[in-house]
């Protein structure tokens, strides 16, 4: 590392082959930009774009990516971020194979990439082919390691440059949420102040810090309540699943429900783990099988909703109801099945990879759990509707009235008399089309409200 700093340094004694303007620590500065050998220079290993890969490595392997050699890490780190867009890095490749580096990237003074993880790969991929390009980058002052403000803006500024134009393609949705749970257990201080430093490190608002947060530490609640832990590629396409269940669990335990019945604490983690349940199956279960719940934005009205009227938990009767079809007990044994083994399904298979093999255990175990999950939805869609319809008759009959008055010569209409006056034309366009389907349609409302009128 040290031998990294010294030629890095020697570097920075020499003209850069050109010069840019950075806000940097508070500042605008000027920086030179370098070309640097390859071999200078290493991944961060603590980059929010491999931290998916990163924590699934270091729960399948039991051993820390840091404690790697550099080498090792950076091939690995290689493959990772290659394997995740191979078309996209392609493109960049022949790019800089034609046209040289049109962005430049940038390194700490020890050699840890900045920003140009994806440029350096391309790099790295011509290097193996016979062709060596160096790394045009700008070269900071500063190292991760400094700590305190240095190393808050060294990540200010890795956030900034990592989002432009070449790296801002295949950016992972679930990282951040990860990264700002990671961040958060990391960092010192009350939570108050880790939150204004992640703010300002990622140079966006303080509601938005605490969302990613929140639904952060919902999304690993979620892998260890299915004993997935860190296994945080099962969460790639939810990302929309978590949000709608964020905000509603929290309208729950907050006491803003619209329901009129008293709700617990009970009721709300179970809201919040038959939530857990939805999210898996309705991502991993074929579509045939999910029927008019095939999307997590079909569960919006009867799961992910706040209404007095609508939805599983609009009424005390309505979420018993639900809970007792959907049988936890039921799903948790489908889970345990020794098909759904993890070493069996690896076997059957002919899979290596654990995450592979979580991916194939959450199709198969959300196959076999769709009769519960789908009749639970169902009976409590229909029990709904139909409690709803119920309750509004007295709606029903007043919309039918003010439709039929639209008819009717406002000044004729007295209960006690008989014969009404229509308005001009309504008989005759009433005659001139379908006689005879209008004079059934009007004797059918004839027997409604007789019949009406009779249990009153």
């Amino acid at each position: 590392m040290d031998n990294v700093i010294k030629k890095l340094s020697q570097i920075k004694l020499k003209d850069g082959i050109k010069k840019d303007k950075i806000f940097f620590g508070g500042s605008i500065k000027t920086f030179n930009i370098y070309e640097i050998d390859l071999d200078l220079l290493a991944y961060n290993h603590l980059n929010e774009r491999i931290i998916i890969k990163k924590s699934e490595y270091e729960q399948t392997e039991g051993k820390s990516l840091s404690d790697l050699d550099v080498i090792t890490r950076n091939n690995l780190i290689e493959d990772w971020i290659w394997n995740k867009d191979t078309n996209q890095n392609n493109t960049t490749k022949q790019s800089i194979k034609s046209k040289g580096q049109q962005r430049y990237g940038a390194v700490t003074s020890d050699g840890i990439i900045v920003s140009g993880n994806r440029r350096f790969t391309a790099l790295r991929k011509l290097k193996k082919e016979g062709l060596d390009k160096k790394f045009e980058a700008i070269i900071l002052d500063s190292t991760y390691k400094d700590g305190g403000d240095r190393t808050a803006d060294i990540k200010k500024l890795e956030k900034e440059l990592q989002h432009g134009e070449e790296d801002r393609v295949g950016y992972g949705a679930i990282e951040k949420y990860i990264s700002v749970c990671q961040d958060m257990d990391e960092m010192r201080g009350s939570e108050d102040q880790k939150y204004k430093l992640l703010k300002s490190q990622r140079n966006t608002t303080l509601k938005e810090i605490k969302k990613l947060h929140k639904v952060g530490l919902l999304m690993i609640e979620f892998l260890d309540y299915f004993q997935m832990n860190n296994m945080y590629s099962r969460l790639q396409n939810t990302e929309e699943g978590f949000i709608r269940l964020s905000s509603q669990y929290d309208i729950l335990k907050s006491g803003k429900g619209k329901h009129e019945w008293v709700s617990n604490e009970r009721d709300y983690e179970d809201y919040k783990y038959i939530g857990f349940n939805l999210i898996r199956w309705i991502y991993n279960a074929e579509k045939e099988n999910n029927a008019k719940f095939s999307q997590i934005k079909d569960l919006r009205k009867i799961y992910f909703t706040n209404s007095e009227k609508y939805g599983v938990f609009s009424r005390k009767d309505s979420w018993n109801l639900f809970k007792n079809e959907f049988d936890f007990v039921k799903l948790e044994k489908i889970n345990q099945q020794p098909e759904l083994n993890l070493v069996e399904i690896k076997k059957k298979y002919n899979i290596e990879e654990d995450h592979k093999a979580l991916e194939k255990k959450d199709k198969l175990w959300s196959n076999k759990s769709t009769k519960n999950v789908r009749q639970a939805l169902n009976k409590s869609d229909n029990k709904i509707s139909y409690t709803n319809q119920d309750e509004e008759a007295h709606v029903y009959l007043e919309d039918a009235l003010l439709k039929l008055l639209h008819l009717v010569e406002k000044d004729s209409f007295i209960l006690s008399k008989r014969d009404l006056t229509f308005k001009r034309g309504v008989i005759r366009t009433l005659q001139s089309k379908d006689q005879n389907e209008n004079k059934e349609n009007a004797d059918r409302i004839r027997l409604i409200a007789e019949a009406i009128k009779r249990e009153l």
